[in-house]
């Protein structure tokens, strides 16, 4: 599922299909389109990305603080439908 694409952003962010057996697994990737590479982050490596320096750091790169605010806007989201998928699975 894509939460944000090149048409209109900056990111092309996306939740990556992979084999999580575990919430902490499920990966997001975070594709900005200043950079040459498509990186992939686990949901446990994202959990305290909550600010736009917390997500220049991850990335390695300086991004302007609006694009930032967008990013984490979806991450957000992307760790509650996460958290609401592993929710339904233990009840």
């Amino acid at each position: 599922m894509a939460y944000s694409r090149w048409l209109n952003s900056k990111w092309y962010i996306f939740w990556h299909t992979s084999n999580a057996k575990t919430k902490e697994e499920e990966e997001l990737a975070l594709w900005y389109v200043k950079s040459s590479t498509e990186p992939v982050f686990t949901y446990e490596q994202l959990l305290n990305v909550n600010t736009p320096q917390d997500l220049r750091n991850i990335l390695g790169m300086y991004i302007p603080d609006d694009e930032c605010e967008e990013a984490l806007k979806w991450i957000r989201v992307w760790r509650e439908e996460v958290e609401e998928e592993y929710k339904e699975e233990t009840e």
